[in-house]
């Protein structure tokens, strides 16, 4: 039994996944089996097969064949039944690198593209020689070139794009890190604002101005001097200011307090602090009136007395004063010559007739006019007390002191609370004088239509009708005229007034109490008839004039305070406050802290200012605010200085820091830390290397400043270390910029830019928008310009040397591969230095048919020799073939027409067929001469032996037999000819 071996095509299969059962489909077998007289077998058999590495032994399998009519078998390696027990993978039987199980033996070191042997056994017996598999035209690896997948290639010439230098060229790109090639081969001087070498760089300027460092000290800055043009060291003289002068004071921090001194309204400023004085009034005062002086004034007027007969005068239906008949029994009045007379009752009076005051226990106030009357039935008993209403009856506040305010509180029992504000609460203070508060977070002077106003640096006291000024003192006007107070006379009595006198009538001598529709209070008592006159009605309700009468100010909310209001009919207003307090009130309007002068605003705790803002607004925190810069952040802290950002929504902070969480590279260098992750997220160190990402940013080993790394969480293969480049144009077009880098040498001659990755849009744009395009562009040596070497447009074509390729390789010049000797196309078709294979499994094809008259074909077709016209795509030597065009009039499916180009070529492998097919028909032409000229042979040796033919015949027949030995050579001839063609 033997094993011809008719046609063997080893074809790259799909890669599957390599399991310890089975490795997939290794490569395809074909072949002819016939026992030894070459008859086919076509009984099922069984076959062994062994992929071998010297005596390695990596992978054997069984299969049963079943041959066809002529012995042709065709089966897949690596899908039968598994014998060994190395467990390899396909990937690792026809391995490049790396260590191998081998079956029954040590393991072997692979080292760079190795053949392999295929032993193949039938029926137990081994087939020789064994089967080289060369080049791994069919190996698991024809997706792959040393392990590496396609898109990890990219296709060089042998001159300049070298392996070599496209490693160095891409060099920024290894472990998804983008970085600025290393300045180590940098020489010369340095120019402009800085001077020296790379390693001994000095800056002398600043923007172009010298940088002069004599006296350079601790504390010292530098300031641009005029008169020399140059930078020179001098003394940090930024200052600070506060209030320069206020009434002649000059601390930065002065208050405000009341007094009662001196003997006419005025303002003492002494130390920090401005007293305003409003004295008692007195007889050389002029100044407020005390409670206890009023009353004392209202108790100079005596009881009521008449002179003439009480009359009445009203035009009331009944009298407004009823007088009864005096008896020993009843009160009542004598009549007194023509005056009043009683008969018999109580006294039916008119109180504006009364010849005295009615006391509070009588019902009345115990006064004559409205302020006495409210004084007189006032709970209050000291200055700045005020009455609120429990919900049951008035209650007094009592003062509170110097500087606090009046602040609604529920939870007291008048309802209010006095509290001390915030030096911020005086916001904006203009001018000089008593203020008052307009409601709105401002202050304002008092107005000149206020009864308390302030003229200049006098206290002047708007009055009306019945008063009068003299001498600098509030003095009553009396008189019995219109707008005059009635004042008693020598006699302690009221004058006569419309000609009646009213004597001897008391508050004793009422009957009952005064009602207030009478005029009285309808009480006994101070607190009841307080109540009864009272407008207040709920808890927290205040008392306040509206300029005609007093009204009621309903009580505010919790945490509300009382502010004058000249919008409000009552002049009040209860808003919620907009000053800053320690214990967290909410504001209820917008709030201002600072000063309207040009003068910078310190904050300060435990004695050391802390924060600064300056007259320009910049902001110093840890220092003095620097100029031009909207906020400095210093401190001393060895670990760095930090600015915190919090999102209290996503529970995330972070922080800018001079120094990284870890420490690592100290207060020098800039860092973000994400402070939620306690991670540093990007470093800038004191030589300008950046690093961004990574679970621990690394900076990049590089010996210089300009070092760009991008560093990824590594925790999947997926997106790590992304460096995204953003074109935010509102309108985008073809060409448009989607982001560019650029490596220059800055001290280049002439351009400074030597290379560049260019991101545009490519293509027409839709509704999806338009797609991508990436440029490689490199300078000339000694040229000013950049040339595109290399493209991936929106459609996946690749131009090398091309700017807009046409093909999914579009390279314009020589390739050369330097390492690896093999071209795959499709999977299946590959290019060695061996030669190039051509798809031909039978599992892809059908409609097969056998090739007609394949000799004749052959013999039309002409062999050529011709040089191509252009010689720089091409070559100048001679060559040897065929000319498409006659070829296609032949087989014109071998002939293919380039639908860019309109060039034909030629699938000279695809010619194989046919020229097969021709030394076939040759060979049976042959196979018939030499089986007639054997049956003539025969003949003619018949004819000796037998002497029975003539010799005429014997002639003919020799004759004849040379014509077909003639006839026969030139058939070998032919063969010969075609095998020359063929390179057989």
């Amino acid at each position: 039994m033997k094993l011809a071996l008719f046609t063997s095509a080893l074809l790259m299969l799909l890669m599957n996944a390599a399991h310890a059962v089975s490795p997939g489909s290794l490569l395809t077998y074909e072949g002819v089996l016939t026992d030894s007289s070459g008859t086919p077998i076509t009984t099922a058999q069984t076959v062994t097969f062994k992929v071998l590495y010297g005596t390695c032994v990596m992978y054997s399998e069984t299969q049963s064949i079943s041959p066809g009519s002529a012995g042709e078998f065709s089966v897949i390696v690596g899908t039968g039944t598994r014998t060994d027990a190395t467990n390899n993978t396909a990937d690792r039987i026809f391995a490049s690198g790396g260590s191998v199980n081998c079956d029954g033996t040590t393991a072997v070191t692979m080292s760079g593209f190795s053949t392999r042997a295929l032993r193949i056994s039938v029926g137990g017996v081994d087939l020789t020689p064994d089967v080289t598999i060369g080049n791994i035209p069919v190996s698991i690896n024809s997706q792959k070139l040393a392990d590496k997948g396609a898109s990890e290639f990219l296709q060089v010439s042998g001159t300049n794009t070298t392996q070599t230098n496209l490693n160095n060229l891409m060099a920024a790109y290894l472990g998804g890190t983008l970085t600025a090639t290393t300045a180590t081969n940098f020489t010369g001087s340095l120019s402009g604002d800085v001077s020296g070498t790379q390693s001994t760089t000095s800056v002398d300027k600043i923007k172009g101005v010298s940088v002069d460092t004599t006296g350079l000290a601790d504390g010292k800055i530098l300031k641009y001097n005029a008169t020399t043009t140059k930078w020179t060291v001098a003394d940090d003289s930024t200052g600070s200011g506060g209030i320069s002068s206020l009434n002649g004071l000059t601390g930065t921090t002065q208050t405000f307090a009341t007094g009662n001194a001196g003997t006419d309204f005025n303002i003492a400023s002494t130390g920090t602090t401005h007293t305003f004085n409003i004295p008692t009034a007195s007889a050389t005062n002029r100044g407020l009136l005390s409670a206890a002086d009023f009353t004392a004034f209202n108790g100079k007027i005596g009881s009521l007395g008449v002179t003439a007969p009480v009359t009445n005068t009203g035009t009331a239906a009944a009298p407004v004063i009823a007088i009864g008949t005096a008896s020993t029994t009843a009160q009542g009045v004598v009549q007194i010559g023509s005056g009043i007379a009683v008969t018999s009752g109580t006294i039916s009076a008119d109180p504006s007739n009364f010849p005295s005051l009615v006391p509070i226990t009588k019902g009345g106030t115990g006064a004559s006019t409205a302020s006495a009357a409210f004084t007189a039935l006032s709970p209050m008993t000291a200055k700045g007390d005020l009455i609120s209403y429990s919900g049951s009856a008035p209650s007094v506040l009592a003062t509170g002191t110097t500087g606090q305010v009046l602040t609604a509180d529920s939870s007291q029992t008048t309802g209010l609370k006095w509290t001390t504000p915030l030096a911020t609460d005086l916001s904006t203070v203009t001018g000089t004088g008593i203020v008052q508060r307009t409601g709105s977070g401002t202050y304002a002077t008092l107005g000149t239509t206020a009864p308390l106003n302030v003229t200049g640096s006098s206290l002047g006291l708007s009055y009306g009708a019945g008063l009068t000024v003299s001498s600098n003192s509030l003095v009553v006007d009396t008189g019995t005229t219109a707008n005059k107070i009635v004042a008693l006379d020598v006699l302690g009595k009221l004058p006569a007034v419309d000609g009646s006198q009213l004597t001897n009538v008391v508050a004793s001598s009422l009957s009952s109490t005064v009602s207030i529709s009478q005029g009285g209070t309808g009480a006994t008592t101070k607190a009841t008839a307080f109540n009864n006159l009272s407008p207040i009605t709920a808890k927290g309700d205040l008392v306040t004039s509206d300029g005609t009468n007093n009204i009621r100010l309903p009580a505010g909310t919790t945490g509300q305070l009382l502010y004058a209001d000249s919008g409000q009919s009552s002049g009040l207003t209860w808003a919620t406050p907009n000053y800053f307090t320690s214990a967290g009130n909410s504001f209820g309007a917008d709030a201002t802290v600072g000063l309207s002068d040009a003068y910078s605003l310190y904050f300060k705790t435990n004695s050391s200012t802390r924060m600064h803002i300056n007259q320009s607004g910049y902001v110093g925190i840890g220092s003095t605010a620097v100029s031009n810069v909207p906020l400095a952040l210093t401190s001393a802290l060895a670990s760095g200085t930090s600015f915190h950002i919090v999102n209290s929504n996503s529970a995330r902070s972070y922080s800018l820091n001079t120094g990284s969480l870890s420490s690592s590279y100290g207060a020098s260098a800039f860092v973000i830390n994400d402070e939620t992750a306690a991670k540093t997220r990007m470093i800038i160190d004191s030589a300008g290397a950046v690093g961004i990402g990574g679970t621990t940013t690394n900076l990049a080993s590089a010996s210089g400043p300009g070092v760009l790394t991008v560093s990824g969480q590594g925790s999947s293969i997926t997106d790590t270390g992304i460096l995204e480049l953003n074109n935010n144009i509102s309108t985008v077009a073809t060409g448009t910029y989607g982001g560019k880098v650029t490596f220059n040498a800055a001290n280049n001659a002439g351009a400074k830019t030597l290379a560049s990755i260019q991101v545009l849009t490519d293509g027409s744009g839709g509704a999806s928008g338009y797609g991508g395009r990436i440029m490689f562009t490199t300078k000339g040596d000694n040229s000013a310009s950049q040339a595109i070497n290399f493209v991936m447009n929106s459609t996946g074509n690749v131009g090398i040397g091309v700017a807009i390729p046409n093909y999914r390789l579009d390279i314009a010049g020589d390739t050369n591969i330097t390492s690896g000797n093999v071209y795959r196309i499709a999977g299946t078709q590959i290019c060695s230095s061996a030669g190039c294979t051509s798809t031909s499994d039978r599992r892809l094809k059908e409609n097969i048919q056998p090739l007609q008259d394949s000799l004749n074909s052959i013999l039309k077709l002409e062999g050529v020799t011709y040089n191509y016209i252009d010689k720089t795509r091409f070559t100048n030597q001679q060559q040897v073939g065929v000319i498409a065009q006659d070829v296609e009039k032949v087989f014109p499916q071998v002939v293919i027409t380039d639908e860019k180009t309109g060039f034909k070529a030629v699938a000279y492998d695809h010619l194989v067929a046919p020229l097969i097919e021709a030394v076939k028909s040759l060979y049976h032409k042959l196979t018939a001469t030499e089986e007639k000229l054997s049956d003539h042979d025969r003949r003619i040796a018949s004819i000796e032996l037998q002497n029975s033919l003539n010799r005429a015949e014997m002639e003919r027949l020799k004759k004849e037999n040379e014509e077909l030995k003639k006839q026969n050579e030139n058939l070998h001839n032919d063969l010969n000819l075609i095998k020359k063609q063929l390179g057989l």
